[in-house]
């Protein structure tokens, strides 16, 4: 059927007869979709396809409907009806809710990889099921799966756009045009679309759909096509089980992928299963979804370009165990290599059981900025000890621990040992955490102070001290008056999957939280400790709501979760401290959540160069301390200017007597050379004429100025300016001038010449003859003869000469004075967006001071020749112009930009040549302390306490394992940091809020819109100048229970093993 019309594409219109357009849905290559309102109110969707019927893609798509119009199926969207409006062809279907695409995207946006693998499985099952019945009823393949394809109608898919629909039994089958290259299978690129093909583009899909990762990740078609045709399929983000299955379904071969569709996802619902360990760990969590919800935590708005530069925070670091120990040396480490004055005065107490990592910390030498370290030595006592002493200071522990201390002397990875030891030492440790928060107060303001406890769960120390201290300390904290005061905690563990040889530290971070999570209820709450005289806390005031948990990533490019922690802190307690703060907030409804226990986690990548930290604190600074040299003082300039002066009137002969002479030189070399030719010019002028004075004169001056070169006295003058702004450039490039001492040398210079003027006119006037003036009739006596009339007025003309060659002179002198001004007036212009500069790095760094004076004397040494180095940079490319007429050209904020990029860049050469050199100090004096041993850290079999199966461990790091902490990351592309920066525990649901963290508002610019690339969710920038830049992704309000039984499920256990390492007897913990 054809209908003819002309009206426009648009809300309203009607295109065919009761379908009026309400919306457009989409648009793609090919045409464009409206939602319409059908005859009876009825909802449809309506496609135009562009361009003429008889077109190529029109054709094609015409062709496609006659085959499938009268197919009927559950799962393929149905066809209303198709006809030919103004030469176009429409087609009119049922109405979907969306696509598969759409449920991908909005599962990205929450924060997972992809749909989760069960709803995924059943979407596909239903397109399986139309893409079958297609093959093998009417041997017709849809040549175009992919995920904007399937459409969702009532919670299925159905499958749409048969514009590339092919009859396997025709003979024409040989090219497909409009394929996507990104799912089409390796026949179609040879023009010989298979039975098999849409089975393989629904491989591709699936892949991609449930892991976030294309097997093939060619940009385009030409490699797309190459990598179908002749690449391997990259399935590793695909689950063990998954892969070969995968595999078959993407043979290049299409002969060796499975007999159908629905064959291929009925494989993937039912997995081979295999008696081996290893694939229990990867298998999912009985009656567990593999990921949950995630929900985007608003945009801070209120964080929207705020700067800091450099401010000083008070924090107080408890440090438990070896991890503690080594969160803590990387941070005293970072505070000590600091070349400028550090942001935060470091506090801390270190509580351990091992004397190697204790003594590593006692023998740091306290500064200003780093008191000395709290040590609290809580070792562990031999079982005769313990009966000698008596254990009723220890009632709520177990006696099979105290009765069964390693001999060793250490936890080896036991908590209850931990706790142990902390509890046989309750005052020491009471005291130690007293005295440090009076330190602490005395310091520093309450609004500045920041609290953390940082170690391990997966640790025996660690993990058995942490609920214990983290509540003391709270204890403490309110005792002090600083109730305000949160405690963040971070903590870290082990990979959360099954491991043999890290199987303990899960099961110790398995009971950690499960008591975590008894006391965080609001029924229970911490009942203290009578035998160490710890009082209880209600779980109202509980500062376990506010502790991060740090698993590792399997992410390429993540960071440790030492490293994590290390650097949370680190930002925390500088630049982003506000910013964190505000993310940290719960909103008012959250209050109702203590019934369910909560933890919190984050990630955090480096997109930047961390080493530009410090370089960022100091190059802008340093920016303006070298614009402050070359703006110069002006109480100096007159000193400076003097040289530059009295070269230029010396070189140039800038005075009246030099500058007759040189006018002088346009008549001739020399006196006797000017009266020959003017001599010769007047005997031209016959002897009766020139016998008149007013003839004589007038022939002379005229003859005169046709000699007189006007271009040629320009070029002098233009040569002498040229010389004089080269002798500035030279001198402020060598830093003999600056901008002021230019100025006062031009002024000198202007103010000399303009004295001349007035002589040079004077001696003009007066060598001008007494003379006739125009129309006298004064002639000479004839009696004379011809000769002599020739010499008197050949006397006269010379007098004119000198006359002519003063106002010359004095001419020349203007031009001169002229120039000079409009040289001053270009590099005043110049002094002007100096001072501008300075004033805009003012405000930017919020201080005016040289930071560099703050440093040790080793670095000072430095600032001079850095400086120097600086200058030889940036002078040729910003300082010449500033003095000369492309002032004009130089723009305030890219200067300041480009000179303080070079400054970051010399800064941070010198500060890594002075970290190395201090580094190899350090390692020196730990190699003297015996810190470079191989350390405590041992692999051991689990203790028999608890149990008889094989749980292997990790044990404490020494300190030089570890010095990757304080080592410079290296900066991700924003695809591969925006995955590695993603925290593994939001696998169990929460909330998530992801910070763009940059040193620079052009560097926050450039980021966002990569990010924005590839993240649609809400993104949170914030502009620190001493941060490096770098993504951080918190993530808050994880169900505990559900990080509980993702540990169980991961180490096979139901609660009898991380029962065992529960750390306390007179607590009835409920089973998790």
């Amino acid at each position: 059927m054809k209908t003819e019309t002309e009206k426009k594409i648009q809300p309203g219109y009607e295109p065919i007869s009761g379908y009026v357009l309400e919306q457009l849905i989409g648009r793609g290559g090919y045409g464009e979709v409206w939602r319409a309102v059908a005859p009876g109110g009825l909802k449809k969707a309506v496609k135009f396809v562009f361009g003429q019927h008889d077109e190529h893609r029109a054709q094609q798509e015409l062709k496609s409907l006659e085959r499938i119009k009268c197919v009927q199926h559950p799962f393929i969207l149905t066809l209303e009806r198709f006809e030919l409006i103004d030469n176009q062809l429409v087609i009119v279907t049922e109405l979907a809710d969306g696509s598969l695409e759409d449920i991908f995207q909005q599962h990205r946006d929450r924060g997972s990889c992809g749909i989760p693998r069960a709803a995924l499985l059943s979407y596909l099952k239903d397109t399986a099921d139309a893409l079958d019945y297609l093959h093998q009823l009417y041997q017709l393949q849809h040549l175009d799966i992919k995920p904007a394809n399937l459409l969702i109608v009532g919670g299925h898919v159905k499958v749409a756009d048969f514009g590339l629909l092919k009859d396997l039994g025709e003979s024409d089958c040989s090219l497909v045009g409009g394929l996507t290259p990104i799912y089409a299978p390796p026949e179609l690129f040879d023009g010989r679309p298979s039975m098999h093909s849409d089975q393989y583009s629904l491989a591709v899909m699936y892949q991609e759909l449930v892991s976030g990762v294309r097997p093939f990740t060619g940009r385009t078609i030409a490699q797309l096509a190459t990598q179908h045709v002749h690449n391997a399929p990259n399935l590793e983000s695909l689950p063990a089980a998954d892969r070969p299955i995968v595999a078959r379904a993407l043979e290049k071969s299409p002969e060796r992928r499975f007999g159908s569709c629905t064959e291929f996802v009925s494989k993937l619902t039912t997995p081979r299963s295999t008696p081996s360990v290893s694939s229990s760990h990867e298998s999912e969590p009985p009656q567990e979804p593999t990921e949950h919800r995630v929900e985007d935590l608003p945009q801070l708005q209120a964080a929207s370009g705020l700067k800091h530069g450099i401010m000083s925070r008070d924090a107080l670091v408890i440090a438990l165990g070896g991890t503690g120990a080594d969160i803590l040396h990387a941070l005293r480490r970072r505070v000590a290599e600091m070349h400028s004055a550090p942001p935060v005065r470091l506090h801390s107490v270190l509580i351990d059981t091992d004397p190697i990592a204790l003594q590593a910390a006692k023998v740091i030498e306290p500064t200003d900025w780093m008191p000395g370290c709290r040590v609290i030595d809580t070792p562990l006592r031999r079982a005769t000890e313990y009966r000698e002493r008596g254990t009723e200071h220890l009632r709520t522990l177990s006696r099979r621990w105290i009765y069964n201390i390693p001999r060793s002397g250490t936890t080896e990875g036991m908590r209850p040992l931990g706790r142990l030891a902390l509890v046989d030492h309750a005052a020491a440790v009471t005291r130690g955490i007293k005295n440090a928060i009076a330190e602490l107060k005395s310091d520093g303001d309450e609004d500045d102070l920041s609290i953390y406890v940082v170690g391990s769960l997966s640790g025996g120390t660690g993990s058995g001290m942490y609920i214990d201290v983290v509540h003391l300390l709270r204890y403490l904290l309110d005792d002090a008056g600083l109730e305000r005061l949160e405690i963040i905690s971070l903590l870290t563990t082990n990979r959360m999957k099954g491991d043999p040889n890290r199987v303990l530290g899960l099961h110790g971070t398995h009971a950690a939280l499960h008591e975590m999570m008894h006391f965080m209820k609001i029924e229970n709450g911490y009942p203290g400790d009578p035998g160490a005289g710890w009082p209880s806390i209600p779980a109202a005031r509980t500062p376990l709501k506010s502790a991060y948990l740090f698993p590792q990533s399997d992410a390429q490019g993540a960071r440790s979760p030492r490293e994590i922690a290390t650097e949370y802190l680190w930002a925390d307690a500088t630049a982003c401290g506000h910013l964190l703060e505000t993310g940290r907030r719960l909103v008012e409804s959250d209050d109702l959540v203590m019934d369910q226990p909560q933890i919190r986690s984050a990630s955090m990548v480096w997109i930047g160069d961390a080493r530009r930290v410090q370089a960022g604190v100091l190059a802008q600074p340093t920016t303006r301390l070298l614009l402050m040299q070359w703006l110069g003082d002006p109480k100096s300039a007159a000193e400076l200017a003097r040289p530059v002066v009295d070269r230029t009137i010396r070189r140039s002969f800038l005075n009246h007597e030099s500058w007759i002479k040189q006018s002088l030189q346009y008549f001739g070399k020399d006196r006797a050379d000017r009266r020959t030719a003017l001599m010769e010019h007047l005997r031209t002028i016959t002897p009766d004429r020139l016998s008149i004075a007013d003839v004589a004169h007038a022939e002379t001056v005229k003859w005169l100025q046709s000699i007189i070169d006007g271009e040629r006295e320009l070029i002098a003058v233009q040569e002498i300016t040229r010389n004089i702004q080269h002798e500035i450039s030279i001198r402020l490039q060598d830093r003999r001038m600056n901008l002021a001492s230019a100025i006062e040398a031009l002024s000198t210079l202007e103010n000399h010449i303009a004295s001349m003027i007035p002589s040079l006119i004077e001696q003009a006037e007066s060598a001008l003859p007494a003379a006739p003036h125009s129309g006298s009739n004064q002639t000479l006596p004839s009696s004379l003869g011809n000769l002599r009339v020739l010499r008197t007025a050949c006397d006269r003309g010379e007098t004119v000469m000198q006359a002519v060659a003063a106002r010359l002179a004095a001419d020349t002198a203007h031009a001169l004075k002229a120039e000079l001004s409009k040289l001053k007036e270009d590099i005043c212009d110049g002094a002007a967006k100096v001072a501008l500069a300075i004033s805009r790095l003012s405000e930017d760094t919020n201080q005016r001071g040289n930071p560099w004076d703050t440093m040790d004397g080793q670095s000072r040494s430095q600032f001079q020749p850095l400086l120097e180095s600086l200058h030889a940079r940036a002078s040729s490319q910003w300082l010449i112009k500033l003095a000369g007429p492309n002032i004009q050209s130089v723009s305030v904020d890219a200067m300041n930009t480009a000179i303080s990029g070079l400054a970051m860049s010399l800064i941070g050469e010198l500060l890594e040549h002075l970290g190395s050199e201090r580094i190899a100090q350090s390692m020196e004096s730990d190699s003297r302390l015996g810190l470079n041993d191989s350390g405590s850290g041992k692999e051991t079999a689990a203790m028999s306490s608890v149990g008889s199966d094989s749980i292997g461990m990790t044990g404490t790091h020494s300190l030089s394992e570890n010095r990757e902490t304080t080592s410079a990351p290296v900066p991700l592309n924003m695809s591969d940091a925006l995955v590695a920066v993603r925290p593994p525990l939001l696998q169990c649901g929460g909330k998530q809020r992801l910070f763009l963290v940059c040193s620079s508002d052009n560097e926050c610019e450039k980021f966002e819109s990569e990010i924005r690339q590839s993240h649609e969710g809400t993104l949170t920038t914030f502009v620190a100048r001493s941060a490096a830049s770098m993504l951080i992704h918190e993530a808050q309000q994880i169900p505990l229970d559900r990080v509980i039984r993702l540990l169980g499920s991961v180490t096979g256990d139901d609660g009898r093993i991380s029962g065992r390492l529960h750390a306390r007897t007179d607590v009835q913990f409920d089973k998790p």
